[in-house]
């Protein structure tokens, strides 16, 4: 379905005006203004950031607000030509790469949370297989493959520790972040910000 819809797929940009087509079955056109645009973002899963593939999106009024729909800048890029899509479409967005980030001693602090939940599964599996020992080896199986996530869950973590940085080029914030699952690189102009909001976990607060 996404392939349909992202059938030749194309992005043009007169003056402050970016029109956006695509779709195989239905063919989709989309007019917005660009001064309307508040961020462009970048998103990546684990198996695409290994790849150095990219998805951008865009937040406009009115564009990816219908249900089942994305508000798509580019579906799939390489690396290298993110910053040569942005140049040439949208400018005034443009990343840079990360300034400030996590010190190496907070590295501890990204991967308490999956090290902890790990600890506990084993514990509470070891406990269940001593008690029912005619089960032990579904118990034991079991506890096994509720690992597994976690273990998934930690190598998010660890490579969130070396993607989550802030950098500043000219009026033009970065942020990278995780979210879930994904990797987040968000370009918001200064202007475009309203509101800081500052948050804590108890394991950030550690």
């Amino acid at each position: 379905i996404n392939i349909a819809k992202n059938y030749r797929f194309r992005v043009t940009r007169q003056g402050n005006s970016l029109q956006i087509q695509s779709g195989f079955f239905t063919r989709y056109r989309r007019q917005m203004n660009v001064l309307k645009v508040n961020l462009v973002e970048s998103r990546q899963s684990i198996i695409t950031k290994l790849f150095r593939i990219h998805s951008l999106f865009l937040h406009c009024a009115g564009y990816g607000k219908k249900k089942n729909e994305l508000s798509v800048l580019f579906p799939a890029v390489n690396e290298k030509m993110v910053q040569e899509i942005i140049d040439n479409i949208m400018p005034e967005w443009r990343f840079s790469k990360r300034t400030v980030f996590p010190k190496g001693r907070t590295m501890f602090r990204f991967i308490i949370p999956p090290i902890g939940v790990g600890i506990l599964i084993g514990v509470v599996t070891f406990i269940l297989a001593d008690l029912f020992v005619w089960f032990s080896d579904i118990i034991l199986f079991l506890g096994g493959m509720l690992e597994l996530p976690v273990l998934w869950w930690m190598i998010i973590r660890t490579v969130s520790f070396y993607h989550t940085g802030l950098s500043k080029d000219g009026d033009v914030y970065t942020l990278r972040f995780s979210h879930g699952f994904s990797f987040r690189s968000v370009a918001v102009r200064e202007e475009k910000i309203v509101q800081v909001k500052l948050r804590q976990s108890i394991c950030q607060r550690v």
